[in-house]
């Protein structure tokens, strides 16, 4: 491949991984913080997702060409000389020099500070719950640090279990998220659907069909998720999530 072409594509790489990453924990960062955002709220949080969606669309796009010109395959989790798509990517565009460990250490900092998102926001949200019963009342009390601590604590505490348990290899706790994640998306959209139905807005019906295809979208993609890992953990969120409703 030209040295132009390798050159734009390493650019592609660390771009979009860099800001892609942060996207794709961002996302729910944005729905479950809208109120930290300055006034009009819904406008700067509409602007601000938008954004990061598109980022999170680049980098999608991006990682599927590039793998498809170096024909990089994944390899198998957990197994011995195990390395990730962007690994591979990245020895493919640049090689394995200098340039390649400075790209890989500027990414793991990436993702260690975008473990971030969950620590800003899921205390916030066990606040909300707890505000209307459904948890205990002192997940709704700052800290002297200003924060929700006790939200802190069951989050470092629930992570690190999940993270002893299946050994620190990401790739097994992604149904867990995806089901998760996908399950909520489909609960909010469905939401928005009953929202518009008795709403009064001359807008409504269109908003309800947007919010319609999304809630069928993600319910499917959960449906698929379930089907296709269930032996591979998607089964604990099957007993988890509705054992934590009742």
């Amino acid at each position: 491949m030209p040295a132009a072409v390798a050159g734009v594509s390493a650019w592609i790489i660390l771009k979009a991984f860099a800001s892609g990453c942060t996207a794709m924990t961002g996302v729910e960062a944005v729905s479950n913080g809208v109120r930290a955002f300055r006034e009009p709220v819904a406008k700067t949080a509409r602007i601000t997702l938008t954004i990061i969606i598109a980022i999170l669309a680049v980098m999608l796009l991006g990682i599927a060409f590039l793998v498809r010109v170096y024909h990089i395959g994944a390899t198998e989790p957990g197994s011995s000389g195990y390395q990730s798509v962007l690994s591979l990517l990245l020895g493919a565009v640049t090689g394995r020099g200098w340039f390649y460990w400075t790209a890989i250490s500027s990414i793991v900092l990436v993702l260690c500070l975008s473990a971030n998102t969950a620590f800003a926001d899921f205390p916030r949200l066990c606040r909300v719950i707890s505000q209307n019963g459904y948890l205990p009342y002192m997940f709704s009390i700052r800290g002297r640090r200003l924060v929700y601590a006790e939200g802190v604590y069951a989050l470092a505490l629930l992570t690190a279990i999940l993270l002893t348990v299946f050994g620190g290899i990401t790739d097994r706790l992604i149904p867990l998220y995806a089901v998760g994640a996908f399950l909520a998306f489909t609960l909010s959209q469905s939401g928005m659907v009953s929202h518009w139905r008795r709403s009064q807005d001359p807008r409504a019906k269109r908003y309800m069909v947007v919010n319609g295809v999304g809630a069928i979208a993600t319910g499917l993609t959960v449906g698929v998720v379930l089907v296709a890992k269930f032996v591979a953990g998607a089964w604990i969120t099957v007993l988890l999530i509705p054992g934590l409703i009742v």
